[in-house]
């Protein structure tokens, strides 16, 4: 399994997303957690880890299902965003599992309360 995650509440360097090598990233801006704590006056960014193009239309899914969630989008390059603006979190399947779950786990009315 691939160990992507790294997030401290601060914004991540490029050379800390540098050091994680998958195929694929599924990026999207989080509008709820945008502009307030550690996100004040900045975008949130949540980037999750895919082993497999598959894996990413998965999280894809996922991510259009959540209301909160826009601009998400399948990259097989290495995101960056300048941290001016940005907070960024990166994540994978061993902190962010039902992301990665393919009956679609946030879909409207089917909500239940577990991890991220």
């Amino acid at each position: 399994m691939v160990k992507c995650t790294l997030d401290d509440g601060e914004n991540m360097k490029l050379e800390e997303i540098q050091k994680v090598k998958v195929p694929y990233y599924v990026t999207m801006t989080d509008r709820f957690m945008s502009g307030w704590g550690p996100a004040k006056n900045k975008t949130n960014k949540l980037v999750l880890c895919a082993r497999t193009y598959e894996e990413a239309l998965v999280i894809e899914t996922n991510a259009k299902d959540r209301p909160e969630m826009r601009h998400v989008n399948i990259r097989s390059t290495k995101p960056y965003y300048n941290p001016e603006y940005y907070l960024v979190s990166l994540h994978g399947p061993e902190d962010y599992q039902t992301w990665y779950r393919k009956d679609r786990p946030f879909r409207e009315g089917e909500h239940e309360d577990t991890d991220q």
